[in-house]
Parts: C-alpha cells; structure tokens; sequence
C-alpha cells in the first residue's frame, strides 16, 4: 500500500514540476502558396485543372435553381417527402427571398458555387502573371473564359453581381449588369485548347442578351425576373 502511495505522490510530483509544453507552434517544413507555386507548366497545369473542375457544381444548385423555377422540371412533393422544408416549393412557386429555405439553401449555394470559380480562376491568372511557361497565352485565355462563363452564370440567376478580377479579399460593390458583360465580352486570345478559346458564339450571344435586358436584378439570395 505505501509502495503504491510512493508512487502516486512522486507521479504528482512530476507533473507539478515538470508541466506540460505550452508551446504548441509549428514550424511547417514546406507550403504549398501561390509564391513558390506555378513554376512550370505541369503545376500551371493543375491550378487550371482546379477551375475546370469547379464546373460540376453547375449541375447542381444552378441547374435545380434554373430548372424547377420554370414548367422545366419538377420535384413531387407527396407529405414529407421530397419536401426538404419546402424550399423545391420555394423555387417552384418563386417565393423565394433571402432568408426563405431556397434562398438560404439552393440560391446561395448557387451564389457561392459560382463564385468559388471566379475565384479559382483569379487566384490562378494572378499565379501565373509575372511566370514563363509554354502555352502562357492559351491558359491565360482558358482562364479568361472559364472566368467569363462562371459570371455569365451568375448574371443569368442574379442580374448585377459584383465584379472581382483579382485575388484581394475585401467587400465589392454590386455592380450594374451591362456592366459585368462589358467586362466579360472582351476578346480572348485564339488558340486550341481544354476550352476553345476564341469566345464561343453562343456565350457572346447570351451576354449581349443578358446585359442589354434592362429588367430589374436582384441581390444576393433572389433571382432576377425570368421573364424577358
């Protein structure tokens, strides 16, 4: 019994004298960050692949977004089923406001998912901005596109949206939507590439037609008018 006593106080002991490190900084061995990255293609290679992929969330919130507020598409709602508290009646009916359960769930998952893409795209051209590679040109254009496209998206659900065009984090002013299409119509370099880098007709047609609608946008968490 006392050997056990002794053991128990001088275990004590220890941890009084000898607390425990308080110090919990780490010193990373190395980093990944846009200032040692980019320096070859392959690496340029992966950073667009990222904004490339940033396009499967088109088939989710943008598409449920754009397809069940029309007669395109329908989810049944029988009871408690599929009814997700409401928010494919929200689309479906367009009650949607801010803080309706579509606009706190599909529409700002829209918002965001489109976003992340601008984003993808403007942390990539920054990267690779004062770098040398082969192919500078066409994955400049790539990247411009890409960019182009996530904003015609953006102005197709919201109207005016803010326009980023560089990786600073910092609030931006809602901008009008003739003005997001000017800043995105410009011509891109030619070249063959992922992604045709001439701007596709089809795109420059939607932007003219979307930046010259003059009917009412809305902000974040409502979708413009349908209608045209």
């Amino acid at each position: 019994m006392n050997k056990k006593f002794g053991a128990a106080a001088a275990a004590f002991a220890l941890l009084v004298v000898f607390p425990a490190c308080t110090d919990l900084t780490e010193v990373p061995q190395s980093a990944i960050t846009p200032e040692n990255f980019y320096r070859n293609e392959g690496e340029v290679i992966s950073g667009l692949a990222s904004v490339y992929a940033q396009l499967r969330s088109t088939d989710d919130e943008y598409y449920n977004t754009s397809e069940v507020s029309t007669d395109e598409l329908i989810v049944p709602t029988r009871g408690q089923d599929w009814y997700d508290n409401g928010k494919w009646l929200d689309i479906h009916r367009q009650t949607f406001t801010p803080t309706s359960p579509a606009g706190l769930d599909n529409i700002n998952s829209a918002w965001v998912n489109m976003f992340q893409g601008v984003a993808r795209a403007n942390v990539v051209l920054n990267g690779i901005a004062n770098t040398s590679f082969t192919g500078k040109a066409t994955v400049t254009a790539e990247l411009r596109v890409l960019r182009a496209w996530y904003y015609f998206l953006l102005m197709d659900l919201f109207g005016g949206v803010p326009v980023v065009t560089d990786v600073s984090i910092e609030a931006r002013p809602q901008a009008a939507r003739d003005s997001v299409a000017v800043q995105h119509e410009r011509p891109h370099h030619p070249g063959s590439g992922r992604r045709d880098t001439g701007q596709p007709v089809s795109q420059r047609a939607g932007i003219y037609r979307y930046g010259e609608c003059n009917r009412a946008g809305a902000g974040r968490g409502a979708l413009a008018g349908r209608g045209h």
